[in-house]
């Protein structure tokens, strides 16, 4: 198996960045940039360094958070999961739309590590991504609701209706999904389709036969329900996960309070939150690699909304983005690169 980024990045996802970056531009037509970087010059560099030290320690804990997960499935270093945490990190970000692209990369290769099958080891990453969901979901909940109340930004508001639509219609889709998976002639033709689909030639070369291939399907799906089923089972390993995803999150927003006191912005925990919550979920569903453009456009308008002045708005805003693509990709390709070299000689991933 070769995991490249070309796989990842393609024109699709060139010309979607572009959209974003364009986008960020026509936000940020008002800013006065000579102003931001004389900002920039007289932060307390304390409290720049105070902002990032939570923000990695967040990253750590979150490789820790899944290491709850796959001490349940085979013993494994929290120095050796790290790069595959990151791996998986930078393909989330990669591919447009949700983050759900690390999941599998994570499993083949903590796979190789552990020397497990790739189900079970899919089981703990789609767990701890599920763990994520639930520790956020009260908090964009409470955001958005906030928004729509005092908040008046026609852009985000559209932005927002939209995804909401959106998620509905998806969760709809697959709920119709899961209820008919009793229907051995539907999840048949569901299994054909996509053994015959032309994009998936590498199945007709790995599976000589569509038995073979749905055999193997439905093996390795039981496999991933038995585990995903201990998993959700082990109440105290699933309440310790949500616990340490939770104290992430609000970590994350009293570094952004920390990092605005450092330019003289004293901001209340709960706009802060909205701020954080509502650019990051927007970035996050805005189907653009990263969420590159549309994150930081809404953080600036969010932040000016809610009385933070431009160019401190635009300071705080490029000092957690460029913060984010460090970690991301700067540090997830560097770990792609790692975890290629040790574990599947000879890989390209370039």
């Amino acid at each position: 198996m070769q995991v490249s980024l070309r796989k990842y990045f393609g024109l699709k996802e060139a010309l979607l960045l572009f959209f974003g970056i364009a986008i960020l531009f026509v936000i940020m037509r008002d800013i006065n940039f000579g102003k931001t970087w004389h900002a920039l010059g007289r932060v307390s560099l304390q409290m720049v360094a105070i902002f990032i030290f939570i923000k990695i320690g967040g990253y750590l804990l979150g490789n820790y958070r899944w290491k709850v997960f796959v001490d349940k499935v085979g013993k494994v270093s929290f120095i050796k999961l790290l790069p595959v945490y990151f791996t998986g990190m930078v393909l989330d970000n990669l591919i447009p739309g949700p983050g759900f692209g690390g999941e599998p990369i994570k499993a083949y290769y903590l796979g190789k590590i552990i020397k497990r099958g790739s189900s079970k080891c899919f089981a703990t990453a789609l767990m701890d991504s599920l763990v994520v969901s639930l520790s956020h979901i009260g908090f964009v909940a409470a955001a958005i609701a906030y928004f729509f109340l005092f908040i008046n930004i026609p852009i985000i508001r559209v932005v927002l209706k939209v995804i909401i639509i959106a998620m509905i219609a998806g969760l709809t889709g697959l709920s119709y999904f899961y209820f008919r998976k009793g229907d051995h002639k539907f999840v048949d033709r569901v299994l054909r389709f996509i053994y015959h689909f032309k994009l998936f030639k590498a199945l007709k070369q790995k599976f000589a036969k569509y038995a073979h291939f749905k055999k193997h399907v439905q093996n390795q799906f039981f496999e991933f329900k038995e585990m995903m089923r201990m998993l959700w089972n082990d109440k105290p390993r699933f309440l310790y996960a949500t616990s340490i995803s939770l104290l992430i999150v609000i970590t994350d927003f009293y570094a952004t309070q920390l990092l605005l006191s450092g330019f003289g912005v004293e901001l209340s925990f709960l706009k802060t939150m909205v701020v954080v919550t509502i650019s990051g979920f927007i970035g996050y569903y805005a189907g653009i690699p990263g969420g590159t453009g549309v994150a930081e456009g809404s953080m600036l308008l969010l932040f000016q909304v809610v009385g933070v002045v431009p160019e401190i708005a635009a300071a705080v805003t490029l000092i957690s983005r460029i913060l984010f693509y460090a970690m991301t990709y700067g540090i997830g390709y560097l770990s792609l690169a790692y975890v290629n070299i040790t574990h599947m000689k000879g890989t390209s991933w370039i």
